[in-house]
């Protein structure tokens, strides 16, 4: 009996001890989950102001380290400096790199870096200075980016064949069966020149109507515009292959594209140059009665003034109609032109009724190099160039009674770059 007793006592006590252990565990569901161990905190930093001018000079920026949470010790940041403008080439540090030290129980410090960018003469586009850094207790860093700013104009690229015909236009007969060399030119227009070395990738434009490898056989040269340079060359050498079928004349035109070492892209002219290979199996005088070549300008003529200069020409007649008149000037040795583009019919002319222009801002007593060149729908012809000297010139006469004859005396002026006012002679 007491067995049985003993027993009864050892199944109730189980039973009490799985319905507590349930009892507890539905407890414990119904209790709010415990906080998250604290990460440790990150470093982020900041910059002011975010960008700078090219031509700026040396400008104080404001860093700033921020914790992402208080520490119970100091936090020193060790600033580095990276990103696509390179420092002593492209921006130099006044003084050493500062480190920046967060101090216990805070989350923020700055510190100040004194950046001088350079402010060169070659288009390069906005650069980047990316300050970075390692923080003591292995915590990550998040880096700021300062951005330079080019304050010079990008320039496009213009592809002509030389000699320049008008619309860099050549042809060579399809029964030749002679390879043809033709050096093709790239130049810098409307801007500055550039930091490095830039590749031009050649192609035949998909608006070229022979076919490689059924009208010619040939290939495109490797290209580039060297650094500090505004102009490059290469040859390219076409084999016309004959036929006898009477398919016209066909061109292949040569297009190209061109991207520097920072990835900047190009444009380059959308009339691209072009070979015409002309079929035998047609009479020649086809292919040539529908065009007359443009020509340069001729007759290219100046007018000094204070400050000022009038240029004029005779109109130049071509088969598409000239369209307008390209026009630039510079000072002699300088590298950048300023270019002026004139319609037709010109509006003023000069009491010839040749077109005529007129330069102000000009520096009186500087050389100043002129050139013109007609344009039309199939391109730009070569230019005309002369060079001319603005300033003021005045004429006196004045009359004089010798042995009782009215003698007319006349007297002008000699520009003199090296002289201000001009001298005088006497005629």
């Amino acid at each position: 009996m007491n067995n049985i007793r003993a027993r009864t006592r050892q199944v109730t006590l189980a039973a009490y001890s799985l319905i507590a252990v349930a009892v507890l565990a539905a407890v414990l569901a119904m209790l709010p989950a415990a906080p998250a161990m604290a990460q440790t905190p990150a470093v982020t930093i900041t910059v002011a102001p975010t960008s700078l001018s090219e031509d700026a000079g040396a400008t104080d920026i404001t860093v700033t380290a921020t914790l992402s949470g208080m520490r119970s010790t100091p936090t020193t940041v060790t600033l580095s400096l990276a990103g696509t403008a390179n420092q002593g080439t492209d921006y130099s540090v006044v003084g050493t790199l500062p480190t920046i030290t967060v101090p216990a129980q805070q989350t923020e410090r700055s510190a100040n870096v004194i950046v001088a960018p350079t402010n060169d003469t070659f288009w390069e586009g906005d650069e980047t200075i990316v300050v970075d850094g390692s923080a003591t207790g292995g915590l990550a860093v998040a880096g700021a980016t300062l951005t330079l700013s080019d304050n010079e104009t990008r320039p496009s690229i213009i592809l002509y064949f030389d000699p320049l015909t008008p619309a860099s236009y050549f042809a060579i007969l399809e029964d030749s069966g002679t390879p043809t060399s033709f050096t093709l030119h790239a130049e810098l227009v409307g801007g500055s020149t550039l930091e490095a070395d830039t590749a031009i990738t050649l192609s035949v434009d998909a608006s070229s109507t022979a076919v490689l490898d059924t009208d010619y056989t040939g290939t495109l040269p490797a290209m580039e515009i060297g650094a500090g340079s505004t102009t490059g060359a290469a040859t390219a050498t076409f084999t016309p292959i004959d036929n006898s079928d009477r398919n016209m004349s066909r061109d292949i035109r040569i297009a190209g594209a061109a991207v520097d070492h920072l990835g900047n892209a190009f444009a380059v002219r959308s009339t691209p140059p072009k070979v015409s290979i002309v079929d035998d199996e047609l009479p020649r005088v086809d292919v040539f009665q529908r065009a007359l070549p443009l020509a340069a300008p001729v007759d290219l003529a100046f007018s000094p003034n204070d400050g000022w200069l009038s240029v004029s020409w005779e109109d130049v007649e071509a088969d598409p109609p000239v369209s307008s008149y390209e026009f630039r000037y510079r000072e002699l040795n300088t590298v950048t032109w300023t270019e002026l583009s004139i319609s037709v019919p010109a509006t003023p002319t000069d009491d010839d009724g040749r077109t005529l222009t007129t330069l102000t801002g000009l520096s009186n007593y500087t050389v100043y190099e002129i050139e013109v060149a007609a344009k039309n729908s199939e391109g730009v012809g070569p230019y005309a160039r002369t060079e001319a000297i603005p300033g003021p010139v005045y004429v006196a006469w004045a009359n004089r009674v010798a042995d009782g004859w009215a003698v007319q005396v006349r007297f002008s002026l000699t520009l003199d770059q090296n002289v201000t006012p001009a001298t005088s002679r006497f005629l």
